[in-house]
């Protein structure tokens, strides 16, 4: 009896996300954040990931940030999750 309701609410979820990312991305399969992370970040987020090579930027500001500061906070060591503050 409930398991009808709820699985309405599921499919209408699940169609409404493939329908924004389908619109957002091209693809339904694929989040907005994903192809944000395949476009423009070069720094791997986890410990065990290497690097990727840089990307070049039309915008100085993506050069500074992706190139820059984002792959400077990252430098592949234990010792730099050890002194994380928290």
């Amino acid at each position: 009896m409930v398991a009808l309701p709820i699985a309405a609410v599921l499919l209408f979820t699940g169609a409404f996300m493939g329908f924004y990312n389908w619109h957002l991305t091209g693809n339904a399969l694929v989040f907005p954040h994903t192809l944000n992370l395949k476009t423009y970040h070069s720094a791997p987020l986890f410990l065990f990931q290497a690097s990727k090579p840089e990307k070049h930027y039309n915008n100085q500001q993506f050069e500074d940030f992706y190139n820059g500061w984002e792959r400077e906070e990252f430098d592949h060591s234990w010792d730099s999750v050890k002194c994380l503050p928290g």
